[in-house]
């Protein structure tokens, strides 16, 4: 089994649903994200789920698509989620879930705004977290491209994740550390430092940032 073949179906699915949506609405994280760059150094995995965040202008034309391949709606709201209980109410508006055989596709609605050359969009209500645009990332995996993050913001957004929640939430705690541990053989410090001083998160009007010395 080849490289490519290992998640031929994600990628097939990422490749209909972002066919005719704006590179610059929609970010891939998670697994896909990962798996583009570590791919390229012989670190390769079966995926379990396809992440995106997605600006709201585009989640019915992706939900649209996802429906007519047959995927059902469901939601990826768990227990296992910080403020669960909140998040309920936003289960089938905001954070999607889109199953259909072993394939699911799990899409964070949200609004992108743009701004003084960064991206602003909320997790959850009313939690932000602003990025520089400058570490959106055009990446490939197969024949399919498609809009990132820059492999340093990348690792260093789950290092820090992984070395504080992380702690606490046990599940793919093995497929993370993984994750990361060939991610790492890639990031340039200093520049994943750079951007992390970019980066911003707060909670309505309150900002936060991260220094760059817990990048290690």
């Amino acid at each position: 089994m080849t490289k490519t073949n290992l998640n031929s179906e994600y990628i097939d699915t990422l490749s209909i649903i972002t066919k005719d949506v704006p590179p610059d609405s929609y970010i891939v994280l998670g697994s896909m994200a990962t798996l583009s760059f570590t791919s390229k150094i012989g670190y390769e995995r079966k995926m379990n789920d396809l992440d995106i965040i997605a600006d709201e202008s585009q989640v019915k034309p992706m939900k649209d698509v996802l429906e007519d391949l047959g995927f059902i709606q469901t939601t990826f709201i768990n227990k296992r989620m910080p403020f669960y209980k909140k998040l309920l109410k936003h289960s089938q508006s905001r954070y999607l879930r889109f199953s259909k055989d072993d394939i699911n596709v799990e899409i964070l609605t949200t609004k992108f705004i743009k701004k003084d050359s960064s991206l602003k969009f909320d997790l959850y209500p009313n939690f932000w977290v602003k990025i520089p645009q400058e570490s959106l990332f055009k990446s490939k995996i197969g024949a399919v491209k498609f809009t990132t993050l820059d492999v340093n913001l990348l690792w260093a957004i789950k290092y820090l994740l992984h070395n504080s929640l992380g702690k606490f939430i046990f599940y793919k705690g093995k497929q993370r550390t993984e994750d990361l541990l060939h991610l790492r053989k890639l990031v340039n410090l200093g520049k994943a430092k750079k951007f992390l001083s970019l980066f911003r998160f707060g909670y309505l009007s309150l900002s936060f940032q991260i220094p760059g010395f817990f990048l290690k």
